[in-house]
């Protein structure tokens, strides 16, 4: 009788979500485009100077309950103790899956192949491989102007584990233009960022 109750209790929570999909703010349809302070700590901070850069992300939901992404970061920090500067670059590709709970909330999770490179400097050892990450993460739509996010993930590559995690707020203009203000936390490395996004 209890596995009854329950089976019905997530069909209705799930078919919610899913009817209230047109009337939500919360799409996984999306292009940013954006600004990136990057801070370096532990032996990467004893190497890198705190650096500029950019992100450039791209969502694609082709049903309502899954999506694609494609995420890129760029940063050239200079040397810490030499002239001159390195470019490293972060690249995420990945499939997700989600649900929305009565066009407020959304929970949802990616999964995928990730790629950084980071250039041997000082104590720093050359990271420049492909891995693998997923994430968990939930969307809330304070308002329908107004939509907040958290997240952490985890990646496996060049036998490291790194962990991670993002804090983020999206302030609409419009139904499709917003800007995008988020704070990215993980191993030897912070990112404050602020960009332009493009809904749909």
């Amino acid at each position: 009788m209890k596995k009854n109750i329950f089976a019905f209790s997530f069909f209705v929570l799930v078919a919610g979500g899913a009817n209230a999909q047109d009337s939500s703010t919360l799409s996984h349809s999306y292009f940013d485009l954006g600004y990136e302070r990057v801070f370096y700590s532990g032996d990467l901070g004893a190497t890198l100077e705190d650096a500029n850069g950019f992100d450039v992300e791209l969502s694609a939901a082709p049903t309502e309950h899954f999506f694609l992404l494609a995420d890129y970061h760029h940063a050239s920090p200079d040397l810490v103790d030499s002239p001159g500067s390195v470019d490293t670059q972060d690249l995420r590709l990945g499939l997700g899956a989600n649900t929305l709970l009565g066009g407020m909330a959304d929970i949802y999770f990616q999964a995928g192949t990730r790629y950084i490179e980071i250039p041997a400097a000082g104590n720093w050892d050359r990271l420049d491989d492909w891995g693998f990450y997923f994430e968990p993460g939930v969307r809330l739509a304070i308002f329908s102007s107004w939509e907040v996010y958290a997240s952490l993930d985890y990646t496996r590559i060049d036998e490291q584990n790194l962990w991670g995690g993002e804090v983020g707020s999206v302030f609409k203009f419009t139904d499709m233009l917003g800007v995008e203000i988020s704070g990215r936390f993980e191993d030897n490395r912070s990112t404050l960022g602020i960009g332009g996004r493009l809904q749909w």
